[in-house]
């Protein structure tokens, strides 16, 4: 049983963490606008993107393996357990990659213009395990690419009971060696980033370990320490693992807490059904973003220009706040709309 205080704190964690990580992919996408360090406010767009919205994805991670306990011991089995992961992470994962690739291919045969899903489309033959990838994301290649983070998360959690079994055995082993073994060999395509596996595990760990999630409990320090422990010995013991690699896990690890403690401040300060409300928003923000960014590119592209000049960042930093009040109008809808086809689309 989840705290009511930790509830609150995860429904507003997981909001802030998908409202950031968003920045990653406004359109065109960093690949391009990375070319353009001339532009106004670039130090800035990113921080937003390589800084805060990259590194959202680890708090998203741990607050993921902890509910993955919750959820399975609240199973019958490990099937139903499958079964239900199935239907809320694959199921939404095809349904909304089908969706933008219905879109592209009628934004392309309406008006002639390629999005840039469009152009992965006609980048390659469409093979059967070419569909498979941008559909269900086998090879992490999803026509939305965001989304290859159900991908993943859904092989964590087929494996979750193996990692509940191991942290019961023993926790400080259990964790080090996950971490460890992470890092110094490559898990592909098992688990196609680390990282998240890497974090997963924390959320594992804290999960079964039945203590408030967002507490600074005896506990949960020796848990963040075990993790420290890893990182330092892969450096000192793996040459090919970077001081550079070091900070960027090490800066994962202290971002991921401070999005957790932000939220549970915050969290002390709204309602139940105030945080119930924010966290029902963040996978449909989740799923939908990629789309919604599309369209709010392709109307900027339009009526204000086609290339990334010196007004982007106000295309940048309006669009998460567009997309999360599209949201919130769309989430109205559900009712218009029968409960399979919520399922399909929100996995609710």
């Amino acid at each position: 049983m989840i705290a009511a205080s930790d509830s609150k704190a995860i429904n507003v964690c997981r909001l802030l963490c998908i409202f950031f990580m968003t920045f990653v992919h406004v359109n065109p996408g960093p690949e391009v606008w990375a070319e353009h360090s001339n532009i106004y406010g670039f130090d800035l767009l990113q921080f937003f993107s390589n800084f805060l919205g990259r590194a959202s994805v680890p708090a998203l991670s741990i607050i993921s393996g902890y509910l993955i306990v919750n959820s399975f011991y609240k199973s019958p089995d490990w099937f139903s357990f499958a079964k239900s992961k199935f239907k809320k992470l694959i199921v939404p994962l095809i349904t909304w990659n089908l969706i933008i690739i219905l879109f592209s291919l009628a934004v392309f045969y309406l008006v002639s213009l390629k999005t840039i899903q469009m152009r992965i489309l006609s980048g390659e033959e469409l093979t059967f395990v070419r569909i498979l990838d941008l559909t269900i994301g086998l090879n992490y290649n999803s026509i939305t690419e965001p989304l290859n983070f159900l991908r993943d998360i859904f092989v964590c959690s087929l494996i979750s009971p193996i990692f509940i079994f191991l942290y019961r055995a023993n926790k400080f082993i259990f964790l080090f060696l996950t971490w460890t073994i992470c890092l110094n060999f490559d898990i592909t395509p098992v688990i196609m980033r680390d990282g998240i596996l890497m974090f997963f595990s924390v959320g594992i760990a804290l999960g079964v370990s039945k203590e408030k999630v967002f507490s600074l409990s005896h506990n949960n320090i020796i848990i963040m320490s075990t993790v420290v422990t890893s990182l330092f010995a892969t450096y000192i013991a793996n040459d090919s693992f970077s001081y550079y690699d070091l900070r960027e896990y090490a800066l994962r690890v202290v971002v991921a807490c401070a999005f957790m403690i932000s939220s549970y401040f915050l969290a002390t300060k709204l309602t139940h059904e105030t945080t119930k409300k924010l966290g029902g928003y963040s996978f449909p923000l989740f799923l939908s973003h990629s789309l919604i960014f599309t369209v709010l590119w392709g109307f900027w592209q339009f009526f204000i220009g086609r290339e990334v000049d010196s007004f982007y960042p106000v295309f940048y930093f309006s669009a998460p706040l567009f997309a999360l009040i599209a949201v919130q109008l769309i989430m109205k809808t559900k009712k218009f709309f029968s409960p399979k086809i919520n399922s399909l689309l929100w996995a609710q």
